[in-house]
Parts: structure tokens; C-alpha cells; sequence
């Protein structure tokens, strides 16, 4: 090079070239870098979609739609990607190989914005960076996070990507003939739309007098702004109990007393109370043994989001034992923000993977760490 050629090197273009050349990786959605995903659950069955079924296609089609900004470099060459299985999920992930196809483009316009239709959401530098056979191994629930990372999916066409702010980043990953009979699982980011969890299990030696117990729930998740309710199943026909709340579960304590409280200084040694009530109501349940809370709504505070509380149910049956009480399967219920990552995902499985359009989640997306 002459010269007056390296002249020519401004300082701009000088500082660009170093960032390209620099090797190093980011992880999306950033919140995954340093925390568990933990709103719902925390992973994603479509990206190694498969099945045990014969008529179903092993196949899927997952296009992950990144907020610009939330990538944590400004400028980079990106030359690989790669994933890792969930933490806190019991189910192995299989040993399996398929054939990905990877591309890469950047659209400009924001991830709130996107299409059902797969094509739309791609910008013009639409990029296959990868197409080939891979495989990922046997993996089991980690003891705590993160989960490691597997080895590079490594791009046979580098994508350069520019931060821009209102823009998205678009991972289109299409798999087909996967040889496992259940999905490898992916870390994944979701919205949070609240939790239920036992408090604790049902509780199968508190028998109703036709020996069955309260072995069912159908319910609302809380969030911020929406609404709750639980139905008891399982239970007694037409048996009239109440239902209750507080803040209070297994582990706290009621007017001093250590929960979860056996009723058997009530009659019933085989059953026990599980919350501090500070709200109840009256249920009567149906003809089929259902026994419905009223519809709540929670308030629309952001100071919510995160808070728990308990429910508990108690049902008299003087024929079931001799205090005539029976109590039915208590949960914990954590409200939800409903809020969640700035990203979009759009999914098609089986059958359907090679559809024009998916389903279209807003605020969720899978973890990634994608490599410069």
C-alpha cells in the first residue's frame, strides 16, 4: 500500500476495522447475560422441535426478532452462534442430530412491529450464514445456571451487524429430520404472566366421604392490571366450604402458629391448614364436584409484579371424618409484571413447519450467544 493510500485511513475507519477484527461474543437477550430467565417457563421446545409421533414432521421453524439496542455491541462481524439447554427444567435433553438451516438480517423497524409472516419480518441483507447437518448432545438439568454453552454453530458466511436504534436483529432457524423422539429444550425469555405453585402437593390422605380429594385446579395466572380465579375440582358434589387468602403459606405462621396447622384438634388428623386467612368467601360446589373463587382483579401497580400470595379451600363433609372438615389443594400465586424481554419470537412446528406464517409471541425470545 502507498502512502498516500494510508492516509487515506481516517481515524473513524481506523477504530471500525479494530472492532471487526475484535474476537468476542454477546449474549441476547442481554437480561439472559447476568440472570435465569424465570418468568413462566423458562425454555422453548420449537427451536429443536420433535416428536415420538410417526405422521408428524420432526421439523421447526423459529425466527427470534431482537430489539437493536439490546445487543451488546454496537458493530461487529458475526461469525457463529450458539445455545444451551435450561436450568430447572427435570427432563434431559436428548442426544440428537438435524439438519439447521441459519440466516441472518436486520429490518428497521422495531420487534413490537413484527409479522406472523416469516418473509416480512427480514430486512434486505437477508443472509444464510449456515446450512448443514449438526448435533447436540445428551444434556440434564444442571445443579444451578447457566447451563454451559455448546460448541459453535459456526457461520460459513460472516453477517455484519450495526446497532441502530428502532431496528431489529432477525435469527431465522429452520430444522428439519430430527432425530430425537422429544425436543432438545432452549434457554428461553417469556413474558411474565405470573406463576402458580403447590403449597404444598394435594394432599391425598384428606378425603371427602366418597373418597376423593381435591386432585384438580383449573385457573388464571395474576398479573398486574388482570385477573385471578381458581376452580377446585375433584371434590364432593354440592359440598359448601370456603375459600381463602392471604400472604402467608407453609413455612409462615397464623396467630403464632407454625404452618401448614393439622386439624386434628378439630376432628380431622388427616388434614391441615396451609395459609393465614385475611379474605374469604363462601363457594358451594357444583353437581360435578367444581367449586369456583369469584373473579379478583388485580390492581394496575407495577409494585405488584413479584408479590405472592395463598389460597386455601375448606369443605364440610360431616361423613368424610370426625370433625367433618375437609380441606382442599393450596397454591402460592405470584403476580406477574406482564411484561417481558424486547423481543419477538414466531414459531411453526411439525407439520406446519414449512408454513408461510406461525404463532407470534411478543416481549419472548431464546437465549443465544452469538460470537465476533
Amino acid at each position: 500500500m502507498r502512502f498516500s493510500q494510508l492516509l487515506l485511513i481516517t481515524p473513524a475507519v481506523a477504530a471500525l476495522a479494530a472492532t471487526a477484527s475484535a474476537q468476542g461474543s454477546v449474549v441476547i437477550p442481554s437480561a439472559a447475560a447476568t440472570a435465569r430467565p424465570s418468568a413462566g417457563s423458562p425454555w422453548s421446545s420449537t427451536v429443536f422441535y420433535s416428536t415420538s409421533s410417526a405422521t408428524i414432521a420432526h421439523d421447526s421453524r423459529t425466527q427470534a426478532i431482537y430489539d437493536s439496542t439490546d445487543v451488546g455491541v454496537s458493530f461487529a462481524v458475526l461469525t457463529g452462534l450458539q445455545v444451551r439447554r435450561p436450568q430447572g427444567l427435570g427432563n434431559q435433553n436428548p442426544a440428537m442430530t438435524t439438519n439447521l438451516t441459519l440466516s441472518l438480517s436486520t429490518i428497521a423497524s422495531p420487534f413490537a412491529s413484527a409479522s406472523t409472516n416469516f418473509a416480512a419480518n427480514h430486512g434486505a441483507n437477508l443472509t444464510q450464514v449456515f446450512s448443514g447437518p449438526i448435533s447436540l448432545p445428551l444434556e440434564s438439568n444442571p445443579a444451578s445456571w447457566p447451563a454451559p454453552w455448546q460448541l459453535p454453530f459456526v457461520f460459513t458466511t460472516p453477517f455484519v451487524f450495526s446497532q441502530v436504534p428502532g431496528e431489529s436483529l432477525v435469527i431465522d432457524l429452520t430444522q428439519t429430520g430430527n432425530s430425537a423422539t422429544t425436543p432438545w429444550y432452549v434457554e428461553h425469555s417469556r413474558r411474565d404472566i405470573g406463576n402458580r405453585v403447590s403449597n404444598p402437593s394435594a394432599n391425598s390422605n384428606c378425603r371427602f366421604s366418597n373418597n376423593q380429594y381435591n386432585n384438580s385446579l383449573s385457573y388464571s395466572r395474576p398479573v398486574v392490571g388482570g385477573s385471578w380465579y381458581v376452580s377446585y375440582g375433584s371434590l364432593l358434589p354440592n359440598v359448601v366450604g370456603i375459600g381463602a387468602f392471604g400472604l402467608q403459606g407453609v413455612g409462615g405462621t397464623w396467630a403464632g402458629q407454625p404452618l401448614p396447622i393439622n386439624l386434628g384438634f378439630l376432628g380431622s388428623p388427616t388434614c391441615t391448614w396451609n395459609i393465614e386467612p385475611l379474605v374469604t368467601v363462601g363457594i358451594v360446589a357444583s353437581a360435578t364436584g367444581s367449586g369456583r373463587w369469584p373473579t379478583l382483579t388485580i390492581p394496575n401497580n407495577p409494585a405488584l409484579g413479584g408479590v405472592s400470595f395463598f389460597d386455601h379451600s375448606l369443605w364440610i363433609d360431616p361423613a368424610a371424618n370426625p370433625g367433618g372438615i375437609v380441606t382442599g389443594w393450596s397454591s402460592e400465586w405470584i403476580i406477574g409484571t406482564n411484561t417481558g424481554v424486547p423481543g419477538a419470537v414466531l414459531t411453526a412446528t411439525g407439520n406446519s413447519a414449512g408454513s408461510a406464517t406461525g404463532s407470534l409471541s411478543l416481549e419472548e425470545v431464546p437465549t443465544f450467544q452469538l460470537n465476533y
